[in-house]
């Protein structure tokens, strides 16, 4: 098992993750963690949010960029 560290932007601001979380692979944190921007967007949406942007960024334990994606969603027609 390896310990990966997801940081999201979220427009300006960048949350940080200092603890990090184990997986067998960098396949198995960007899986996680894009079930895990599921419901980050669906959350944004229930705060009313209609447009999110959230860029995921997966470091290995020695800081590496092992993995990058974005999640763009714009909602309309629910006010």
């Amino acid at each position: 098992m390896q310990r990966y560290y997801t940081h999201v932007r979220n427009g300006a601001h960048v949350a940080l993750d200092t603890a990090g979380e184990e997986f067998e692979s960098s396949d198995e944190a960007v899986k996680s963690n894009r079930r895990g921007a599921r419901i980050a967007v669906a959350n944004e949406i229930i705060a009313g949010r209609y447009q999110v942007c959230l860029d995921y960024m997966i470091h290995d334990k020695t800081g590496e960029l092992v993995a990058e994606f974005g999640v763009m969603v714009t909602v309309s027609g629910l006010d």
